[in-house]
Formats: structure tokens, sequence, C-alpha cells
């Protein structure tokens, strides 16, 4: 995930097909709003079992109501015990002020039950 300003990099779109080109990377743009007046910081957690698809389904989620992903990062750690491969992902978000009060934060975590991790959100103090 990259996050760019427009005037900065104005071809960037352009840079990212040509990757595609070269390196055979599958390669999406998207152009997203800035989170402004209003919008409320949550860090989000998620921890579990590594398998395909968690970043993409969490990601998703956020997507589908307009929650912007600020800044992630994400990583394999072995378990104390067992030593199986645990995925760790760790992201600052930025919720629109429609969905104060929304449930959004539960259907986040039953999400992360049907992937079989666990997610913890937490709000942070507004910027």
């Amino acid at each position: 995930m990259v996050s760019r300003d427009r005037a900065r990099c104005p071809f960037c779109p352009f840079r990212a097909s040509t990757m595609e080109t070269f390196t055979g990377w599958w390669v999406i743009s998207k152009e997203s709003s800035a989170s402004g007046e209003g919008w409320l910081p949550y860090k989000i957690e998620v921890e579990g079992a590594d398998h395909e698809g968690i970043i993409h389904e969490v990601a998703s989620y956020l997507s589908e109501r307009g929650i912007n992903i600020e800044s992630m990062e994400t990583g394999v750690v072995h378990a104390p015990v067992s030593a199986t491969l645990l995925f760790t992902m760790s992201a600052i978000v930025a919720v629109p002020p429609a969905l104060a009060g929304e449930k959004w934060e539960a259907a986040l975590q039953e999400k992360g039950d049907v992937l079989n991790v666990d997610i913890r959100v937490s709000g942070l103090t507004a910027k």
C-alpha cells in the first residue's frame, strides 16, 4: 500500500502499470479522499495463524465502509510454545464521522472470527 501527494507524483498510476509490465506484480491504483475534520482515529491489531487473505479481507471490510487506512505494518512471528507462524498486523485508520456510534468494530471482530484471527480495535486521541 502506498499513499502519495498527487501534486508531487502526478504520474504514479502510469508508473504502477509500468511496474506490472516489468515485474509481473499485479498493481492496483486507486485514489482515495483524505481524512478530515471529525474523522476518528483508531488502532486495529490482528493476530492469528498465518494464511492467505487476511490483509485482503480486513482491508476490503474497511474500504467498503469508507474507512481510510493511514498506516499498516504486517509481519510473521513464531508462537511462543509451538513455534507456529503467527500473522501480525497493526494499522492506524481514520473512521468517517458518519460511522460514529455504528457497530463497525463488532462486525470487524466477527470478520476476525471467520478468518480465525483475533482483531482488537482501540480508539486513539484525535489529531
